[in-house]
């Protein structure tokens, strides 16, 4: 090391600091290259620069750690700061979860690399923006599949062309890292897992062609503003190309895909792991760590700690056969003087009997901690009537764990880790006939205020209940709730989020207006109303009930096509919609001359042989473009595809004079034809 004295310099003084004035959140970022010495990446064999900085704690795993710099605020900072390069391994993964083009449960997937291309006007700061014409739902910038052959740039050049019509892109740089999407691809019935590349491009001019009919048929294209382009779009990923656009740099900390890594580039991150430490001759090793948490609380409420103090024999358990100690009624529950429990002051309660020499003693005045009684309530609530037991083994043996226990992150490490303790325990005194105490564990995500910072009192940037309620109803409330976003996730509030919920129920409420009992549902709407019985009741019992309220929109769209809607459908809607929205159904349900509340009816079940479309939209294809769409019968063979896609008008300009060297059909998905 040619630097060392000025190295033990630098250590000398971050000794002299705290833990905490090290890793304090917002501090510069100090350190000290060891010159002359490099580290070996053991995964690919870089050498890399080796540094001491003070932000690195000897306690946190060897003491020597592996900067990431696009992946951890802390490196990220530190490499700016010093100038190392940030390389981007981990690409975001981002699930479509919400819509029509929300991931399908038991459809078939493709994988796919793609190019969007965000285009901004060669004078104005304006933006190409495309809508597709058959689902408006969907709304962003250019972009498409990159054919075989072709490196991302020559495909956004040509989508370019093919979707806008204008002639003369020029590409300004590509926008951060991959990026990787998985959605349902409405016009290709498949899931799709797509790998993004971002590019941004300027037009030198506006010369401009037209585009084909087809192109005419599925886009409408339009320029709008910077910040009017990043709120139409309804990608997923809008916040990170807002990023990329305003060249605001930032680590990507979350869960991915690998990219640049080589022979594990594709793998998710959590199985890249294991297949990197087995590599380079690695294990894995979990570190536990307890913390100490102070038992006593200096307060009236809470069970008392049964020990005495005696000054003759010390500290003693109080006697079995005097247990439980109960909080006596008192009138003052003011903590004392001396900053002791409110117990304290009542030496009726505290004075009493040593129970080894019987001489006078005193009661401990502390009480347990609130989490102590939820560590094991729920044994008790299997049998609260329990004189001589918190349970009895009858009792126990048929109740045995809690099915499902739900609750939020905080609960992982506070209340759940020591409830697990706390259980075990009885079991190695064969106390409980189980050594675990749930048997399912779920956690619930975060609603955050609609800046995205955590809800608090001391912000007041709270959300009330009862406001949104009087304005849009109990039910618009707990169906946006529901459909915000995942159950386990952290999601922003969106004032207008609860409009729309509003308005899916006033459309249920007008479907009651079409109701016919002599009315009959289409085979397709047959089968959605199927389908959609099957996945409410899936994604219900999975908690993803953001898509099972997408799903009833979809029956809903549905039958609002129809003059008249089947009473048995509606009424399978409004039994579907009954636990998600309980008090308008409760009053449709009535409405219809229901003889019991909706919510002890039985729960619709699903006719398997309907559960398969009769018809399939089918894309169809030249070179692996969608140039058009075919109704076709979901059990056509290749000769019926080929033959009634050949004939399509819109097919003429593409396959006339051309040789077709291969067709291609994925039954009820996709005719493609290679020419």
């Amino acid at each position: 090391i040619s630097n060392q004295k000025d190295a033990e310099r630098y250590i000398s003084e971050a000794r002299r600091k705290t833990d905490i004035e090290r890793t304090a959140e917002g501090k510069e970022k100090t350190g000290i290259e060891l010159k002359g010495v490099k580290a070996v990446n053991p995964g690919n064999g870089e050498e890399i620069p080796v540094f001491v900085a003070d932000y690195a704690l000897a306690h946190y795993g060897t003491g020597a750690v592996m900067v990431v710099p696009a992946h951890d605020e802390r490196d990220f900072a530190f490499a700016k700061k010093f100038k190392l390069p940030v390389r981007h391994v981990i690409a975001p993964l981002l699930t479509r979860t919400t819509g029509n083009d929300a991931v399908r449960v038991g459809v078939e997937w493709k994988e796919r690399e793609a190019v969007m291309c965000v285009v901004k006007h060669w004078k104005k700061d304006e933006f190409l923006c495309v809508e597709w014409k058959e689902f408006p739902e969907i709304r962003s910038f250019v972009s498409g599949k990159i054919e075989e052959g072709e490196d991302a740039v020559a495909a956004g050049i040509r989508e370019i062309k093919e979707e806008t019509g204008y002639l003369n892109p020029r590409l300004v740089r590509t926008l951060g890292s991959n990026l990787y999407a998985e959605f349902y691809h409405q016009v290709k019935k498949t899931n799709v897992r797509a790998k993004f590349t971002y590019l941004f491009f300027e037009l030198k001019d506006g010369k401009q062609e037209q585009v084909s009919a087809e192109e005419k048929k599925l886009l409408t294209v339009s320029w709008k503003p910077r910040d009017e382009a990043l709120s139409f779009i309804t990608l997923q990923e809008k916040s990170f190309i807002k990023d990329m656009l305003s060249d605001t740099e930032a680590p990507y900390s979350g869960l991915g895909i690998l990219t640049n890594s080589g022979e594990f580039s594709g793998l998710s991150s959590e199985a890249a792991k294991a297949a990197i430490a087995k590599k380079v001759g690695g294990r894995k090793k979990i570190t536990f760590k307890l913390r100490d948490w102070i038992f006593s609380r200096q307060r009236y409420w809470g069970e008392p700690i049964p020990m005495i103090h005696c000054g003759k024999c010390g500290w003693q358990p109080v006697p079995e056969k005097d247990l439980p100690v109960e909080l006596p009624k008192v009138k003052n529950y003011q903590p004392t003087d001396t900053g002791e429990s409110p117990l304290a002051a009542i030496e009726s309660w505290v004075k009493t009997k040593c129970p080894m020499c019987k001489g006078p003693a005193r009661r401990e005045t502390d009480v347990m901690p609130n989490w102590a009684g939820s560590s094991w309530y729920f044994l008790r609530y299997m049998d609260p009537k329990n004189a001589k037991a918190f349970a009895g083994e009858k009792a126990l043996a048929y109740w045995q764990q809690v099915d499902w226990y739900n609750g939020g992150m905080e609960h992982t490490t506070l209340h759940l880790l020591y409830s697990r303790f706390w259980h075990k325990f009885l079991f190695d005194l064969k106390l409980v006939p189980t050594a675990e105490p749930y048997r399912k564990r779920t956690s619930h995500g975060l609603i955050l205020a609609a800046d995205g910072e955590k809800i608090s009192k001391s912000k007041g940037n709270g959300i009330n209940p009862d406001d949104v309620a009087e304005r849009f109803g109990a039910d618009s409330l707990r169906l946006y709730e529901m459909f915000m976003g995942p159950f386990d996730q952290a999601i922003s509030w969106n004032d207008d989020g609860p409009v729309g919920m509003y308005r899916f129920l006033e459309r249920v409420w007008r479907l009651a207006g079409k109701v016919s009992a002599r009315a009959k549902l289409s085979a397709e709407a047959e089968t959605l109303l199927h389908q959609s019985i099957e996945k409410v009741s899936k994604d219900i019992e999975s908690m993803r009930f953001n898509t099972a309220i997408s799903q009833m929109m979809v029956l809903t769209n549905a039958l609002e096509r129809g003059t008249v809607v089947p009473a048995a459908a509606y009424k399978t809607l409004l039994r579907l919609l009954a636990p998600f929205a309980p008090h308008i159904t409760e009053e449709l349900w009535q409405e219809l001359g229901g003889k019991k509340s909706i919510h002890r009816e039985a729960w619709p079940s699903a006719d398997k042989e309907k559960l398969v479309e009769s018809t399939a939209t089918v894309a169809v294809q030249v070179n692996g473009k969608v140039r058009a769409t075919l109704v076709l019968r979901a059990d056509a063979n290749d000769a019926e595809a080929f033959s009634m896609a050949e004939r399509l008008p819109e097919m003429e300009k593409w396959l006339v004079g051309q040789e077709i060297r291969k067709r291609i059909y994925v039954p009820g998905r996709i005719v493609n034809f290679v020419i």
